[in-house]
């Protein structure tokens, strides 16, 4: 009878640590990345030549760079640009563009990540760099130097 018992509680045992193994492994993952949240780019585009960059923002971890474009007049293309300090507003085009992996085509009403070296290559501030699709019309959409990865 001691062994019998002996044995049921080996096996609870190990049917506990397979389960919590099985938990921590194919339970999601939930990453917070540091600057998030989502700022508005809104600039009027005149011509097929006209470019837009955001203003610069802190990029606090290697994660991409996010853009949700949700009510631009059509597509934009967007890169994710290092920036040398905060201060750099939306017609400072003072950057660098040797942070680039992706270069995205941005279809009206969804979102993107945008691949970067921003972090990895010591600059601070990221920004977008948007070339509407079209035209003329509205940019309108929103972007986060890093993003829920």
């Amino acid at each position: 009878m001691k062994k019998l018992t002996r044995d049921c509680g080996f096996l609870v045992v190990m049917a506990s640590v397979v389960l919590i193994m099985l938990v921590g492994v194919f339970s999601p993952v939930f990453a917070q990345a540091k600057n998030s949240s989502d700022t508005r780019l809104t600039r009027y585009a005149q011509s097929y030549d006209s470019v837009f960059i955001t203003r610069s923002r802190r990029k606090e971890d290697v994660s991409p760079m996010y853009t949700f474009n949700d009510k631009s007049a059509s597509a934009y293309k967007a890169k994710g640009v290092g920036r040398y300090n905060g201060s750099q507003g939306e017609d400072d085009y003072n950057c660098s563009e040797s942070t680039v992996i992706d270069f995205k085509f941005c279809s009206r009403g969804y979102a993107y990540k945008i691949r970067t070296n921003v972090y990895e290559l010591g600059f601070n501030y990221g920004s977008l760099k948007v070339y509407p699709q079209f035209a003329t019309g509205w940019v309108n959409m929103l972007w986060s130097p890093d993003s829920l990865s």
